[in-house]
């Protein structure tokens, strides 16, 4: 293998790597994001959704679609005695 062929392989990889590093940066920063303003609404949330969340959702149409069942930055509460769920990936 040439040295062209090395760097090129290298080169590549570490692109691969920063762009890892870059989508797992900014998920943690959505996440954070989500926090603050569920701790403004005075609501919960929720990062990875638990089995609980899991049976709660799978009985709902909307969370019935798509190729991932899991539930992810889940924020409830309750907003002026109605419980919500508005954000959830």
């Amino acid at each position: 293998m040439s040295t062209r062929n090395i760097i090129f392989i290298a080169a590549l990889i570490a692109i691969i790597i920063a762009v890892v590093i870059a989508c797992w940066i900014k998920e943690m920063n959505r996440n954070e994001a989500l926090l603050r303003v569920a701790e403004e609404l005075g609501m919960n949330f929720i990062k990875k959704g638990d089995d609980l969340v899991r049976d709660f959702t799978s009985r709902l149409k909307l969370f019935d679609h798509g190729d991932s069942r899991r539930v992810r930055n889940l924020m409830h509460g309750d907003i002026h005695d109605l419980k919500a769920f508005p954000a959830a990936r």
